[in-house]
């Protein structure tokens, strides 16, 4: 094949055309299949932090009820004051009632204590004026 040869030259060409347009194929088909691959991984990865992030939701969801039944339960700060009042109320009429007994019964065991002290004066006196007074009590 002479190198003037149109016909070689053509078929020169159309070899290097079909050979360039099969290397252009394969080069971007290998670049699909990268970009594939990347967005798969992607795709992959993204699913992952979406049930991580379920997951922590799921936790912060319920610590959330705890802390809402817990202020559900906790009493306000006037309903504690007015229960509060009651029971001091109530602690001072039992005060009052304990210290009303126990002054009459203070004094009724006074009572009792003079009067066996009396008893025993009587006694102790009988008994010196008897043994002075004769010697036979």
């Amino acid at each position: 094949m002479p190198a003037d040869d149109p016909s070689s030259v053509d078929a020169l060409r159309v070899q290097w055309d079909a050979e360039r347009s099969r290397l252009y194929e394969k080069f971007y088909d290998e670049r699909d299949r990268r970009y594939t691959e990347r967005f798969n991984a992607q795709e992959e990865a993204l699913r992952v932090a979406r049930e991580s992030w379920k997951r922590e939701l799921a936790g912060v969801n319920e610590l959330r009820g705890q802390l809402n039944d817990v202020i559900d339960t906790k009493a306000e700060k006037g309903e504690t004051n007015i229960r509060i009042d009651g029971v001091d109320r109530k602690v001072d009429e039992l005060t009052k009632t304990v210290t009303s007994g126990g002054g009459r019964s203070a004094g009724l065991n006074a009572g009792w204590g003079y009067l066996l002290g009396a008893i025993g004066a009587l006694a102790l006196l009988y008994s010196v004026l008897s043994h002075l007074g004769g010697g036979k009590p």
